[in-house]
């Protein structure tokens, strides 16, 4: 069975709660299902990995959280193929903020420019998700 990865980038730990409460309705349903924080996610490691799930929040001014900046920048930088990848984003943001949900943004339009295939469309997630 495939592992459902669910990759979590938080300042807060709104991210890696919710994370947590997706693996754990994945595993009730009968699917494989791992937690990991985004920077755990060695780069090279991509092409193991055939679904991603990203739950991630924004930071300042349309940043990352320091615990997605090194894949965040490695997503967004270079030029690798993914199309083996199927992926789902889930952005968590505050709509008082210009650049809400922005690192989420990224991460799902980086990935599909790169030939992964997006399972459902992004969801972007105010304060009361």
């Amino acid at each position: 069975m495939t592992t459902i990865y669910i990759a979590y980038g938080s300042e807060t730990g709104n991210s890696e709660g919710l994370a947590y409460r997706t693996r754990d309705q994945l595993i009730q349903s009968g699917y494989s299902a791992e937690v990991v924080e985004l920077d755990d996610i060695d780069p090279s490691s991509l092409p193991q990995i055939k679904v991603l799930l990203i739950i991630t929040s924004t930071y300042g001014e349309g940043d990352p959280p320091s615990n997605a900046e090194e894949l965040h920048d490695f997503i967004v930088n270079e030029h690798v193929g993914l199309d083996h990848l199927q992926y789902s984003v889930c952005a968590l943001g505050d709509t008082d903020y210009e650049f809400f949900c922005q690192c989420g943004k990224d991460f799902d339009a980086r990935l599909a420019e790169l030939g992964a295939q997006r399972i459902t469309p992004r969801v972007d997630c105010d304060v009361d998700y």
